[in-house]
């Protein structure tokens, strides 16, 4: 999948803020016998249940830690974040 440019960074910040209070919401509320089922459909993946949900939220936010870690060392920028350590 690739950026199409639809969405400026502020529209992406509030989509990433409502979609993950949702999902907070959705793990804490929800009957447990529901979260075996299948409530999302990925454009890629197909259906998923909360589970796959939840390891494909972490392994999109490692992969792009690992991005960017890249990109800070290109550009010679000092961060702490470097040498790139996951967040898991």
């Amino acid at each position: 999948m690739y950026p199409k440019g639809e969405y400026d960074i502020y529209e992406l910040t509030d989509m990433w803020d409502e979609n993950h209070a949702w999902l907070r919401s959705f793990i804490t509320e929800a009957p447990r016998e529901c979260l075996s089922e299948n409530y999302f459909r990925h454009q890629i993946a197909g259906p998923m249940n909360i589970e796959q949900v939840m390891g494909l939220n972490l392994a999109h936010i490692v992969m792009h830690e690992f991005q960017l870690s890249h990109i800070f060392m290109e550009l010679n920028v000092e961060t702490s974040h470097l040498p790139y350590e996951s967040s898991v």
